[in-house]
């Protein structure tokens, strides 16, 4: 962003190597073993299989159970929700470097969008 700016790192502008605040990542592990991965002919593109279609219902059901609690302003119910759907979410503590302003109320917040789940053929329809 500096070189695109016209600008010249470290005479312009000092730059520090910090290393990774907290949250962030060098990279993201989108699928772990177990999942039921399924390879391809192209050796970077891989397939998630779930049984019976079972899985498209399942995640569904996960994210109207999120929406809902968003709806509800509940942040601990939320955070729940998501350990148990990623068992490896660890939710934010509050310690570090970042500091949030929470408002300690939540009104709820205008329905922007209408929720659309993803049938098992692939169809959607709106809830």
């Amino acid at each position: 962003l500096i070189k695109m700016s016209g600008l010249k790192p470290d005479l312009d502008i000092e730059v520090k190597y910090i290393g990774l605040r907290p949250g962030e990542k060098l990279y993201e592990e989108l699928i772990t073993e177990g999942e039921g991965i399924q390879e391809t002919r192209h050796e970077d593109i891989m397939v998630l299989n779930c049984e019976n279609g079972s899985c498209l219902s399942e995640i569904n059901g996960q994210i109207e159970k999120l929406v809902r609690l968003a709806e509800a302003c509940d942040a601990e119910g939320i955070k729940k929700a998501l350990k148990r759907i990623v068992p490896e979410y660890s939710p934010w503590t509050g310690q570090g470097e970042i500091v949030q302003s929470v408002s300690t109320e939540c009104p709820a917040p205008p329905r922007l969008f209408q929720a659309e789940t993803v049938s098992e053929t692939g169809g959607t329809s709106e809830t």
